[in-house]
């Protein structure tokens, strides 16, 4: 009995945790009308949320407009400063009601770098990951300044682990930046591993009383 329930309890965590399609999820903020949202919004799992007073959140259209342009069309997620500006003034959280793994999102109109800090629901830092783009010339590639030039680049960041419960983005732009596509794997609660546990337990436990009768 021991070894039917070892087994079931392993299927049934191979079929909750490692299926990516099954607990997939993608924000796109394309669904939501533009303009200000202010301290925080809420889409299905997430919470976006700025960090200082002076700050606000937008869903703005896809053309860049000094917070980048948008991944998909037509609308993007973008963290507005106000005057003083300064580097906190953009930094945002993103706290998940129920811990995700292998979170990703496109980032455009930081400049020039971006750090993300992942945290569980125990706030333990669990991964920190730094992007950082060149600036060493006077001009841009392609002859503009630099935060123009940074405003069109499209940046795709993902993390590696699990458990995450909370995000923070700290990218280097004082006054504004914008998300898109925000993707993510939820992670089944134990209790509803135990339930499909169970469940298999009953089936192979039918199957080998079922064998035994024959």
């Amino acid at each position: 009995m021991k070894k039917i329930i070892g087994l079931a309890l392993m299927i049934a965590g191979t079929i909750l945790v490692d299926a990516p399609n099954s607990d997939a999820a993608l924000i796109t903020f394309d669904d939501l009308p533009a303009g200000d949202y202010g301290e925080s919004v809420t889409i299905e799992n997430p919470t976006f949320q700025r960090n200082v007073d002076t700050a606000h959140l937008e869903i703005t259209e896809q053309t860049s407009d000094g917070v980048g342009k948008a991944h998909s069309l037509p609308h993007k997620l973008s963290v507005r400063g106000q005057e003083p500006l300064t580097t906190e003034q953009t930094s945002f959280t993103v706290l998940f009601a129920e811990s995700v793994a292998r979170p990703s999102f496109w980032l455009t109109g930081a400049f020039p770098d971006t750090a993300v800090t992942a945290f569980d629901d125990a706030d333990q830092v669990l991964e920190t990951f730094v992007q950082t783009y060149p600036q060493d010339e006077p001009v841009a590639p392609d002859g503009r300044p630099w935060d123009f030039y940074y405003d069109d680049q499209l940046r795709f960041i993902q993390l590696a682990s699990s458990r995450i419960a909370r995000l923070t983005i700290q990218p280097s732009a004082h006054d504004g930046f914008s998300i898109d596509d925000v993707g993510y794997q939820v992670i089944p609660e134990p209790g509803s591993l135990a339930l499909v546990g169970m469940g298999l337990v009953g089936l192979l436990w039918r199957r080998r009383v079922s064998i035994g009768r024959g």
